[in-house]
């Protein structure tokens, strides 16, 4: 026989009985079936919903992190919360700050993930074989699905893994930074100019040319939410 202990129309079941934990009534309200592992959202003793069936969770207000009574970087506008989340595709492109090179691709490939104010990117773009011509004033990544961070003074690096077929105005391009409030990345080379690698300059677009490739990856900050 099933022990069982009802407190206030909360019944507590040794689970001989299927039932462990029931709210309500048999007829009306929540129950936890014990040999399938479930809760039953029950009305007028037909079974209307399982937890199993609800499916991904959704938090109108976020997801808050427990946090110390004093935050890790000691001031009081530090958030716990992570109140959005976001991820798809975007088309990257190469651009020229006065003049766009030949818009002819074999390829663009761009995937973007949000997580609160932050947003990885990654993909590759390759120029057209045939046909391109160059473009004029710094070269620049266009095309990001949500603007960069506003802040000021505020600079965040792109990675270049693979670049190549570039002129040789200032060359392939070797990293890059976001923009801020902008949707570009400004894309920068290696300085090497008498033989000495003693920094980095802005990429120049009529380095655009037939060909012209680059892989990379990065993250950013956006404005505040």
């Amino acid at each position: 026989m099933a022990s069982e202990l009802n407190v206030g129309g909360i019944l507590l079941s040794d689970g001989s009985n299927d039932v462990e934990l029931q709210m309500g009534n048999s007829s009306y309200g929540i129950e936890f079936d014990y040999s399938a592992g479930d809760f039953k959202f029950k009305t007028n003793g037909t079974t209307k919903m399982t937890l199993a069936n609800l499916g991904l969770a959704t938090f109108s207000n976020g997801i808050a992190f427990q946090s110390e009574t004093t935050s890790p970087g000691g001031t009081s506008s530090e958030s716990f919360t992570l109140s959005q989340y976001e991820t798809g595709l975007w088309t990257p492109t190469l651009l020229g700050e006065t003049g766009n090179p030949t818009q002819n691709y074999v390829y663009q490939i761009g995937q973007y993930e949000k997580v609160g104010r932050t947003v990885f990117v990654s993909g590759s773009v390759k120029m057209d074989t045939t046909g391109i011509s160059e473009g004029r004033g710094r070269m620049r990544k266009g095309g990001l699905q949500i603007n960069v961070s506003d802040d000021a003074n505020y600079f965040t690096a792109l990675s270049i893994g693979w670049s190549g077929s570039f002129g040789t105005t200032k060359g392939a391009p070797s990293g890059g930074y976001f923009e801020k409030n902008t949707a570009f990345v400004d894309l920068s080379v290696y300085d090497n100019d008498a033989g000495n690698v003693s920094g980095t300059s802005l990429a120049d677009a009529s380095d655009v040319q037939n060909s012209s490739r680059i892989w990379f990856s990065g993250f950013y900050k956006t404005k505040e939410l």
